[in-house]
C-alpha cells in the first residue's frame, strides 16, 4: 500500500492520490470531483445534525495537494457546491478566502447536477464554470459520462456517482475507489462528507481502493 499510484490513461501518466484526486504532471492539473461545498449548512438548515468544519477540512485537503504538486490549474467535474441554500455568507466568505489564497490557480468548475440550480452565486466567485464538458489533451472531463456519446471521446474523467466498494482488510464498511472503465474512468467524491454507489468490481478494467491515506489496487 502506498499513497499515491501512477497510472496511463491514453499514454498520459496521471498521479493518483490517496486523498481522493487524480494529478496530471505534464498538465500541472489537479482533478477532483463532487466537493459538494455547502452540504453541511444544507442539512443543519433542515434541521440534521452534521459534524462541524467538514468544509474547512476539505478545503484544507485540497489546499495541501495544490501547494504540494505546484499546479497551476483545478479542474472540478462537477457538484463544486451541494445546494444554493448551503452557500450561506460564512461558506461564500470561506470559498472567497480559499480562491485568493491560490489566486496563482485557473479553477474551472463543471456544472454537476447540485450546480445548476446554483449557477447564478457561483458567477460571484472566481471561476471559470463551464457548462458541460472540458477537453484537455485527448481526454474529455465531464460530471456523467452518461451524458454523453463515447463515440466522440476517446476516454472520459467523470464524478457523479461516488463508487465505493467493500474491502475486506479494511475497517471501513466501504472505502471510496478510483474505477477505471473502457471509455471512462469515475473519480471518488472529493468531499468526506459523502455517501456512495456500491459498484461491480467484475464490470471494471482496474480498481484503486483509498482508504487511511493509503491505495491499494484491488483488480
Amino acid at each position: 500500500m502506498t499513497d499515491s499510484i501512477t497510472i496511463k490513461i491514453l499514454q498520459e501518466q496521471f498521479l493518483l492520490l490517496a486523498d481522493r484526486a487524480l494529478y496530471w504532471p505534464s498538465e500541472k492539473a489537479l482533478i477532483i470531483a463532487d466537493l459538494h461545498l455547502g452540504k453541511a449548512q444544507t442539512f443543519q438548515k433542515e434541521g440534521i445534525a452534521v459534524p462541524l468544519g467538514v468544509m474547512e477540512e476539505d478545503l484544507q485537503r485540497l489546499s495541501h495537494m495544490v501547494t504540494t504538486h505546484k499546479v497551476n490549474q483545478l479542474i472540478v467535474l462537477g457538484d463544486f457546491t451541494h445546494h444554493p441554500s448551503g452557500l450561506t455568507s460564512q461558506v461564500g466568505s470561506t470559498l472567497t478566502a480559499w480562491l485568493s489564497h491560490h489566486s496563482n490557480v485557473h479553477v474551472r468548475v463543471i456544472l454537476g447536477n447540485h450546480d445548476r440550480a446554483s449557477r447564478r452565486l457561483l458567477s460571484r466567485f472566481n471561476l471559470d464554470v463551464v457548462e458541460n464538458i472540458v477537453q484537455l489533451g485527448p481526454l474529455s472531463m465531464a460530471h456523467d459520462h452518461t451524458e454523453h456519446n463515447h463515440k466522440e471521446h476517446a476516454f472520459i474523467l467523470c464524478g457523479h456517482t461516488h463508487p465505493v466498494i467493500k474491502v475486506p482488510q479494511s475497517t471501513a464498511d466501504i472505502v471510496p475507489v478510483f474505477a477505471v472503465y473502457k471509455h471512462y474512468a469515475i473519480l471518488p467524491a472529493f468531499s468526506l462528507f459523502t455517501g456512495g454507489y456500491r459498484i461491480k468490481v467484475e464490470h471494471t478494467k482496474q480498481v484503486y481502493a483509498l482508504a487511511e491515506k493509503q491505495i491499494v489496487q484491488v483488480k
